[in-house]
């Protein structure tokens, strides 16, 4: 019964650590999902893309800029 709960406790340990994405990553998941709807000329949805970058990290400049370049 013990080595079921250290295997239960080491599980959900793995599963936390390997589930989280790092805030750089997923900033980076939503400049690329704007990039891609730039290029589809499909502009609402890389505003939201962008906008979802720069609440997650509103120092990233990338994402200004990105936005910047839609509204040209």
């Amino acid at each position: 019964m013990r080595k079921l709960k250290l295997l239960l406790i080491f599980t959900v340990i793995i599963s936390l650590l390997f589930g989280c994405k790092s805030k750089e990553a997923k900033v980076q998941e939503q400049l690329d999902l704007g990039s891609k709807y730039m290029a589809e000329l499909d502009y609402e949805s890389a505003i939201v893309a962008l906008n979802k970058a720069i609440k997650i990290d509103p120092k990233n400049a990338d994402a200004y800029k990105m936005l910047a370049e839609v509204y040209e």
